[in-house]
């Protein structure tokens, strides 16, 4: 979660394609090299969006492009109970 438990956006990509039958929507979540706070038990983490920028995320391509060099948000990490 983020420190301040508030809606955590991520960058991807979807598309709604006609098959046979109907329609089929696809999605994907980009990942990036972890932080720190991922690092330990992660090789990969979500492309996370700082909620100020996801306007300039989604309509601007080189805002976009650059923003996967971007040093991602530390996040908080609790273990899931089995």
């Amino acid at each position: 979660t983020s420190s301040d438990n508030e809606v955590i956006f991520v960058g991807g990509f979807y598309r709604i394609h006609k098959t046979g039958t109907g329609f089929e929507t696809e999605s994907i979540i980009l990942t990036t090299t972890p932080n720190d706070s991922v690092a330990p038990i992660h090789d990969r983490m979500p492309l996370i969006i700082v909620k100020e920028q996801v306007k300039e995320w989604i309509t601007n391509l080189d805002f976009a492009r650059n923003y996967l060099k971007f040093e991602m948000p530390e996040l908080e990490r609790a273990e899931v109970k089995k």
